[in-house]
């Protein structure tokens, strides 16, 4: 696998440390150039992970033999980024990869912000959060994907995080900007679609960065490294998903969120995308007055059934939603009929898959694993 992105070039934001030089290094590892770009000179320094950025681009450079430069500039401002976009362009070319890494949890005055949730978290600690995350993945993606759109071809890979799909008592605010973060990305993979573009996104959970680490007490069973995946991930496994994304078996893969969190988070993909399809379905239908008591029960039924989804199977819930779609599929509810039959559907297809589907199941599990 080595040299598998020779002579491409590659822009890593936050690569100073923790998961952004790990991004880093996996790119130079597959041939690529670096930009090493960081806010600081000294960040890397901050958490005992290097000295300078500087030096960090230097280090990989010597180790994986491509051109590295570090670029320093603050993404929340406009002429900084474009500054970090030629500057790359200048001294190493177009750019072929984009790794939005530069975010965090971070105050305007630095550390975490104190108070840290979502009733009294004070507004320049809310701006600062949004502004590094979401602000920052705006602008830095909109530069690049601009080159990119010219020569019809290039990856961009967005770091959101598992904080994205679950609400918190704490950091209220950066998973706000996260889950915005996973949506831009989801947007901005639908435009680039025609010109060749695959724009991807990673959830990382817990990962042993120095800065996690020292801010946090950690306990000693969640830092094993092997024989369970109930633990904190190491660096390196989240870098190889940018491997994926960035290299050929990620060619048409576009549009997509992948967490690497070892499981903590077993939520269903499809379960998420037919809850979309079905919401923006019914969103753009025209619903007539006449109809729209049916109209309020269908969206209750589908409300039920996905509640319940967990224990509703996959071919079960595609019977209860099967004349949802026969309904919609023509651009609009056609009569109340047509309503009361698509709830009365969905309201079978969860009865049926809780008193017969799962049954068979079960009788099948236990036959199969008896034989």
């Amino acid at each position: 696998m080595e040299n598998l992105l020779a002579g491409q070039v590659a822009l890593v934001t936050g690569a100073g440390r923790g998961l952004g030089r790990a991004f880093a290094e996996r790119l130079a590892r597959l041939g690529c150039h670096i930009a090493v770009h960081g806010m600081r000179e000294n960040g890397p320094a901050e958490y005992g992970e290097g000295t300078t950025l500087t030096d960090t681009a230097r280090q990989i450079s010597s180790q994986f033999g491509v051109r590295t430069i570090r670029v320093l500039g603050d993404l929340t401002v406009g002429s900084d980024v474009e500054n970090v976009v030629q500057s790359t362009i200048s001294e190493l070319g177009p750019i072929d990869i984009l790794v939005q890494n530069a975010g965090g949890d971070i105050a305007a005055a630095g550390g975490k912000p104190n108070p840290n949730s979502a009733v009294v978290m004070k507004e320049i600690d809310i701006k600062s959060v949004l502004d590094r995350n979401l602000l920052s993945t705006i602008l830095i993606c909109q530069q690049v994907a601009r080159g990119m759109m010219q020569r019809r071809r290039g990856r961009i890979i967005t770091i959101s995080s598992t904080a994205a799909f679950k609400g918190s008592e704490s950091s209220a605010i950066y998973s706000t900007a996260k889950a915005a973060v996973v949506e831009y990305t989801r947007c901005l993979a639908t435009e680039l679609r025609s010109f060749n573009i695959a724009v991807n996104s990673i959830a990382p959970g817990d990962t042993r960065t120095g800065r996690f680490l020292g801010t946090r007490q950690v306990a000693q069973e969640r830092l094993l490294e092997d024989g369970t995946l109930d633990r904190i991930g190491l660096v390196d496994e989240v870098a190889r998903v940018v491997e994926f994304f960035a290299g050929p078996l990620g060619d048409f893969v576009s549009g997509q969120v992948l967490r690497v969190d070892g499981g903590n988070q077993c939520w269903s993909a499809w379960a998420e995308v037919i809850r979309s399809m079905c919401a923006t379905d019914l969103q753009t239908r025209t619903i007539s007055p006449a109809n729209g008591r049916t109209h309020r029960m269908l969206k209750r039924c589908l409300a039920d059934t996905f509640s319940n989804f967990r224990a509703v199977s996959r071919p079960s819930l595609v019977l209860a939603c099967h004349s949802v779609v026969r309904c919609t599929h023509n651009n609009r509810l056609e009569t109340a009929e047509d309503s009361r039959e698509a709830c009365y559907s969905t309201r079978f297809g969860v009865t049926w898959a809780r008193w017969f589907w799962g049954p068979c199941v079960f009788v099948w599990n236990e036959i199969w694993w008896h034989l």
